[in-house]
């Protein structure tokens, strides 16, 4: 969605330079002269020339703009252009709604819960019935006059700032792409709102009616764990609630990720989520307080699988519109998000002795009820820190402490115990299943070298499919042979496409100002996206830690040493822990 709206803004910015520069093209001789006796006048150190210089520059630099009719004629069309731009992004996002609301209701339908079944929505249902109640799915409406007022006090703000700061025209027309961008980031954000409101929506409306049919639920608060996410949300991670009960935190109540009835703090550019948890059921039952049977999770869910990994580091893509962490990217590609075991003690002796591994893992909470939260979460797969923020000192997954063997000995013991003992802690006693396929650190860092290396090489090898690329994406472009092979030599040197016989820097020194400033504007606009993106299927991978690597390549987890350490867990399916 954000590379759409991207592309629909890129379109308007061309609209914008296009005017700027014919309007400056005829305007700037005045002011550059103006500009150069203001130099003079400072140069010569007298205070009264300098005075009515910078007098005769300033009173150009108004005569030009705000007191010339051609100027507003050029701004209105300007802030025109970026108020029907905001509305083609926002229908466009208004578009998407019911799409998104319309997965993320019939994913609870994927739930395997016996005995209920689970009745699915159309699209096309949504759409219309959005038309009737606009609470539905989530909607904004643009206020054109408020619009263009803002965008006028801004483009007039840049325009004199860059002028009484004496700035050349390219760097004039970088401040108008500055006015784009906040219009385009806007809309960026509203999208991203937005989209957290319809999926959580979608889910929030799933929950109740599966509540209306006797299904008892909780929900739970899902952060996004990075350094974004503003810490009234961090403090709600992990924290269950009722179907019908609000979240609350120091911004009042907010029913679930996105709300659009919450505090706007609570939901402006909110990139969280919540899951469900089956509690129970009151089939035929009139009321919650009448529920035949209470249920934990594991007995709705389908059965306990082991999963074991494969090789798929050729094959994986990450997502380009990436908002959480890679690694759980890699564990889902893989089946290893799936739900660990949790044993009778006399059981999990068993498979200590089989796997002749065992570990433990300490945690902390605020109070008691964060502690269970965090301890079924832990046995629901989805640890409480993600498996993608556990650490990242040896790679990102779910840390513990292990010893080879069947017993733990002091000093694995003392570490665990570190986080383990303190008010409101906890410690998981677990081992492996005896598959587990786990690497030493060690060899997962080689590993993370060779793929490197094996990318690099790949990339050289396929220099015949970038220069297709890049050719493809220039041939589109309107440009001279000069112009193309300036491009080739400034940005895509290492393809070797320019003409051989070409020297594009001292082609480019030849250029006169006002050639010089087209070309800027236009490769800014139009070569320095295709560069980016070039960039970004070269790095696709080469930003991954060990974790991700060792998933990639099907492994279950990392271990630090032979006998005893750090074990990084990724195969959550491969987790045995030692129930009460």
């Amino acid at each position: 969605m954000e590379k759409e709206i991207s592309n629909i803004y890129k379109d308007a910015q061309k609209d914008i330079s296009e005017k700027w520069d014919k309007f400056m093209k005829s305007h700037y001789p005045k002011l550059k002269d103006a500009q150069e006796k203001l130099k003079e006048a400072e140069k010569s150190g007298d205070k009264d020339k300098i005075k009515d210089a910078k007098d005769v520059y300033e009173r150009t630099a108004k005569n030009i703009t705000v007191n010339n009719r051609r100027y507003r004629n050029m701004l209105d069309d300007v802030t025109n252009k970026l108020a029907n731009t905001n509305q083609i992004a926002l229908d466009y996002i208004n578009g998407e709604m019911p799409s998104i609301y319309t997965i993320n209701y019939n994913a609870f339908g994927n739930e395997k819960i016996k005995g209920y079944s689970f009745s699915l929505v159309n699209e096309n249902a949504i759409k219309e019935l959005a038309t009737k109640d606009e609470l539905l799915v989530p909607h904004k409406d643009l206020d054109i006059d408020k619009d263009k007022r803002w965008n006028t006090k801004n483009v007039n703000s840049q325009v004199l700032q860059g002028i009484l700061q004496g700035e050349s025209i390219p760097k004039m027309a970088k401040r108008l792409q500055n006015v784009t961008d906040m219009n385009e980031n806007s809309a960026i954000r509203n999208a991203r709102t937005m989209t957290t409101s319809a999926e959580n929506k979608g889910r929030q409306d799933s929950f109740k009616k599966a509540e209306s049919d006797g299904v008892i639920m909780e929900r739970e608060w899902i952060a996004a764990h990075d350094g974004h996410t503003r810490a009234w949300h961090l403090n709600l991670h992990g924290v269950r609630v009722g179907v019908d009960e609000p979240w609350n935190n120091e911004y009042g109540d907010i029913m679930y990720p996105g709300d659009p009835g919450a505090d706007p703090a609570n939901v402006y550019n909110c990139r969280c989520s919540m899951r469900s948890h089956v509690v129970g059921f009151a089939w035929n039952q009139e009321s919650k307080e009448d529920v035949i049977e209470e249920k934990t999770i594991d007995d709705v869910q389908v059965e306990h699988e082991v999963v074991n990994g494969k090789d798929i580091s050729a094959t994986w893509e990450r997502r380009s519109n990436q908002f959480d962490f890679e690694i759980e990217d890699v564990i889902n590609a893989q089946g290893f998000d799936g739900l660990p075991r949790v044993v009778p003690a006399d059981e999990f002796d068993k498979y200590v002795q089989e796997s002749n591994f065992i570990a433990q893992r300490g945690y902390t909470a605020p109070d008691e009820k964060t502690l269970k939260a965090y301890q079924q979460q832990l046995y629901e797969g989805k640890w409480y820190v993600d498996c993608s923020k556990g650490g990242s000192a040896y790679g990102r997954g779910m840390y513990g402490a292990f010893n080879s063997g069947t017993e733990l000995d002091s000093r694995t013991k003392n570490i665990v115990e570190a986080y383990g003992l303190a008010d409101n802690g906890k410690i998981e006693t677990f081992t492996l299943d005896p598959s587990a396929k786990i690497i030493q650190y060690n060899d997962a860092l080689k590993l993370q070298d060779a793929l490197k290396e094996k990318i690099l090489d790949d990339t050289k090898e396929g220099m015949e499919f970038q220069k297709t690329f890049v050719k493809e994406k220039i041939d589109k472009l309107t440009m001279t042979k000069e112009e193309k092979d300036y491009v080739y030599g400034r940005f895509f040197s290492n393809l070797e496409l320019q003409s051989e016989s070409s020297n594009p820097v001292e082609w480019y020194k030849s250029l006169d100002d006002t050639s010089k400033s087209k070309l800027d504007n236009f490769v800014e606009e139009n070569v320095r996206p295709i560069k980016k993106e070039m960039q970004n299927m070269i790095d696709t991978y080469l930003n991954l830690d060990e974790g991700e690597v060792a998933a990639l390549y099907g492994y279950d987890a990392i271990m630090t040493r032979l006998d005893h350490g750090e074990i990084i867990v990724l195969n959550r399916t491969k987790v045995i822990f030692k129930g009460e």
